[in-house]
């Protein structure tokens, strides 16, 4: 059921994106949301890798420069360093861990891209959208 879930949720990001030309964190990214909404902590642990990596980065580019592919791989490598070493200091207890390996990479740097209060309000929209659907279809998301 996840594979109809994130099915929809491109669709309805295509959608989203053809109308507004907005992209709400990246075409996959509202269906991964989506059949976590269910789980507040892992959502809430995922936001917080997103902003210690979106500041990490912004440090990192006043060193060197970083544009284009090499910003959007950095985004994705540097997700999962601060994720991989929160989890090896045990530095929150009860980890929840983050959703996907790259989807945190992926909304830091749409958010990088578009700016924080677009981004997040994008993605919330498309998200709730999905959300309605799996409720008016009865999709189960566990």
């Amino acid at each position: 059921m996840h594979d109809n879930i994130i099915l929809i949720g491109i669709a309805i990001s295509l959608i989203f994106s053809d109308l507004t030309g907005i992209i709400p964190c990246g075409i996959i990214v509202p269906g991964y949301i989506a059949i976590n909404l269910n789980n507040p902590k892992k959502l809430i642990y995922t936001f917080l890798i997103i902003l210690l990596t979106l500041f990490v980065v912004k440090i990192l580019s006043k060193i060197c420069i970083i544009y284009g592919r090499r910003r959007f791989a950095l985004m994705i490598l540097t997700t999962f360093l601060i994720n991989y070493i929160i989890m090896k200091l045990n530095i929150i207890p009860n980890n929840p861990g983050i959703i996907g390996t790259i989807i945190p990479g992926i909304i830091a740097n749409q958010i990088e891209r578009q700016g924080f209060i677009i981004s997040v309000l994008s993605l919330a929209f498309v998200v709730i959208i999905i959300a309605l659907i799996i409720m008016l279809f009865s999709i189960p998301i566990s």
